[in-house]
């Protein structure tokens, strides 16, 4: 127990490989009656850990939708559909055509080499928090997620290092920085996730849960990240590594909502004093992204 204690605050063999090995040890096996014959949606499902849970859904007899900008592979392509999550208003009319779910993981993600808006704001806050949450709230207020039904937001460790920075979501191309812009988004989907637990868990008993896969080798991170990528490929997640907690909460029926998760276990969700936000800075984004929604709603 001390051994694993300390193997986890190093990080580098938690979030690792190894860390996953010794994680999995605890770890009950999936059955296929708790996912069975349930529709799921995942979006960024055309490549790494979110091709990954489309896969493992379909093994164990789930139905799964999965959206993208491109499908790049033909394996799956019945369940696909095209969607940018930066095209809000595509996002709506997905929502709005899409038939009812019982889990959905907000998956998709992405590190821009350059700095660009859409909608007045930036690519990453743009898709991964407004392009997230527009569609989670038109599913609910359409009543397409199922009651009880299990929401995931695919978060980062990599926010642990920052707190929610709303001057870096418009008007930022001089301070960008692609790592640093990705976390702030991380960051944000934590407190937007806190946010919703709060204030539809107890009527409609979704769950609304925010994880983190650890290190995985996807080709996002060879790509974006490639000095990362060649210090840690050798302890990388396999991206099935990554995605089992994704799946697993979706076959839990009784999660506690409002939750931070890392291997199939509750984290927190500050580690540091000076990452966390302050009331306000909380509810400016809350705000924000609910007076942006209705705005969208009432195009």
């Amino acid at each position: 127990m001390i051994v694993n204690s300390i193997l986890d605050k190093s990080i580098y063999f938690s979030f690792d490989q190894s860390g996953y090995h010794r994680h999995a040890k605890k770890f009950a096996p999936i059955t296929s009656e708790s996912l069975s014959g349930k529709r799921f949606l995942v979006t960024g499902g055309t490549s790494g850990i979110g091709e990954s849970i489309v896969k493992n859904l379909l093994c164990f007899g789930a139905e799964a939708l999965f959206t993208g900008r491109t499908l790049k592979s033909k394996t799956y392509e019945n369940q696909f559909v095209a969607l940018d999550l930066c095209c809000h208003d595509k996002v709506i009319e997905f929502a709005q055509k899409s038939e009812t779910f019982d889990g959905i993981v907000l998956n998709a993600g992405g590190m821009p080499t350059e700095y660009s808006e859409h909608h007045g704001y930036e690519a990453q806050f743009a898709s991964q928090v407004l392009g997230h949450f527009i569609l989670l709230r038109k599913l609910m207020e359409l009543g397409k997620l199922n009651r009880g039904a299990q929401v995931v937001w695919m978060s980062s460790g990599g926010m642990y290092m920052v707190k929610y920075n709303h001057s870096l979501i418009t008007n930022a191309s001089e301070k960008y920085d692609k790592v640093g812009f990705y976390a702030n988004a991380k960051r944000a989907q934590i407190i937007l996730n806190d946010y919703l637990h709060q204030t539809y868990h107890s009527k409609s008993d979704i769950c609304f849960s925010v994880m983190h896969p650890g290190w995985v080798d996807t080709s996002g991170v060879r790509d974006a990240i490639p000095g990362f990528f060649n210090f840690t490929k050798n302890r990388l997640r396999t991206p099935d590594q990554g995605g089992d907690t994704a799946v697993w909460l979706l076959s839990h029926g009784k999660n506690p909502s409002g939750k931070f998760w890392f291997d199939r276990k509750i984290q927190k969700k500050v580690v540091f004093p000076w990452t966390k936000n302050s009331v306000l800075e909380r509810e400016q984004l809350i705000e924000l992204c609910e007076n942006y929604y209705h705005s969208i709603c009432q195009n």
